[in-house]
């Protein structure tokens, strides 16, 4: 396994470990923010000692490993703040404070629009310019992001790991409770056809199955091509071939029914 993705299964373990335990909340948050401290040092230790073998393992590092560990110092500070701050918070609402956190978390990304548009498409082909330390991008981002170490970031690994808080800091919000820091799930890579695909979509889309029904077709589209590594181009171009179809046009969702009643079929034998 690749050395910085290697000390991130361990730092994931680590975290989850403290989080398992029924220690106080403010020593756990505090265990955790000490933690991510440590690994990130470790990192930086390990790539001054042993550098990239190869572009691609940098990238590695600055969009996957560090924003991961830096995402975790961040939302863990946000949290033990918030739960200081809410014992002498006077208005009822602690929704307004929770706001508030969140808010400051956003501020150090919300202006790099293009670069989370980047982020949230499936692309990679800008990778060596956002997770590289190639010193030809505009160094303003260097400047302006906090907490960005010049022989040691980016610049975009931090904004990265801020955005991560964000949504691991609102998920806490919305729980009320802390889960898991990273469920670990294994990688998934999607070797069907896009077609076979697109059918399970339209069939989950149609059935409002996420968000109570309140998600639109792209973004469904958006979700699964991040989960199972597979970018689907040309959606909507998909699903009018689908509908056009002259004989079948349930090819796939066939062959699925006749598999479950398949398996149906042998497990009551």
């Amino acid at each position: 396994m690749n050395t910085y993705l290697k000390t991130l299964e361990e730092f994931i373990d680590k975290t989850n470990s403290l989080w398992k335990k029924d220690d106080d909340f403010q020593l756990n948050c505090i265990n955790t923010i000490e933690l991510s401290q440590r690994t990130l040092c470790e990192l930086k230790t390990l790539m001054n000692q042993n550098g990239f073998n190869s572009p691609e393992e940098e990238i590695i590092l600055f969009k996957q490993v560090k924003p991961k560990i830096l995402s975790m110092l961040f939302a863990s500070r946000c949290i033990l703040q918030y739960e200081i701050e809410k014992l002498n918070w006077h208005n009822p609402k602690l929704d307004d404070l929770q706001k508030l956190h969140l808010d400051k978390l956003q501020s150090y990304f919300t202006d790099y629009n293009e670069f989370r548009f980047y982020l949230s498409s499936t692309s990679n082909n800008r990778d060596s310019f956002y997770f590289t330390m190639n010193m030809s991008k505009n160094d303003m981002v260097m400047l302006l992001v906090p907490e960005a170490e010049k022989n040691f970031s980016t610049g975009f690994d931090i904004v990265v790991g801020y955005i991560q808080a964000y949504e691991f800091t609102k998920s806490y919000f919305e729980c009320g409770k802390l889960r898991n820091f990273d469920q670990n799930i294994p990688e998934l890579q999607w070797t069907g056809n896009k077609t076979d695909l697109v059918e399970i979509l339209m069939v989950l889309h149609k059935m409002k199955l996420f968000n109570h029904g309140k998600n639109d077709m792209k973004k469904l589209a958006e979700a699964f091509s991040k989960i199972l590594n597979f970018e689907i181009k040309d959606l909507y171009r998909t699903i009018s071939a689908i509908k056009d179809r002259k004989k079948d046009n349930s090819i796939f969702i066939k062959q699925m029914m006749d598999t479950f009643q398949q398996i149906v079929n042998e497990s009551s034998r």
